[in-house]
């Protein structure tokens, strides 16, 4: 699989980041991220996708202090399902850590005013595929 071949459109996303960046996020929040997702964020370390409608969340500095993988999981209390790894505006996605360690994992969103989940995709690059349909509606 080749992220060039998933995302049509790559202006918004950051250069990709170093491995050693991914680890000491994945150390700092205490759990692997899905093997597909890591790959991803070396090809991109997030940024604005799918027309700028999502942010995924970046390993590194980002586009904005708030909009990283460190900054997004901080402070959740350890019952909290998901590893957060982006957004669309107010809803935020991620992976659920019962599923982790995993090679690929599905995405989800998490709904705020309901405190609850919804399977959004299979994988992350199925994600990233139903990312780029929504930004065409």
């Amino acid at each position: 699989m080749s992220w060039n071949d998933i995302v049509p459109d790559r202006s918004g996303l950051l250069p990709g980041a170093d491995a050693a960046t991914i680890q000491a996020v994945e150390a700092e929040i205490g759990m692997k991220l899905p093997q597909e997702f890591v790959e991803f964020l070396l090809w991109a370390d997030g940024g604005q996708i799918a027309q700028k409608r999502f942010i995924v969340y970046s390993a590194g500095a980002g586009i904005h202090p708030a909009e990283t993988l460190l900054a997004a999981n901080r402070g959740h209390d350890t019952a909290f399902p998901l590893i957060l790894v982006g957004r669309e505006a107010e809803e935020e996605f991620g992976f659920r850590k019962s599923d982790l360690p995993a090679r690929v994992a599905p995405v989800y969103f998490y709904r705020h005013d309901e405190d609850g989940l919804d399977r959004i995709a299979g994988s992350f690059s199925e994600f990233v595929e139903w990312m780029f349909k929504q930004a065409k509606r």
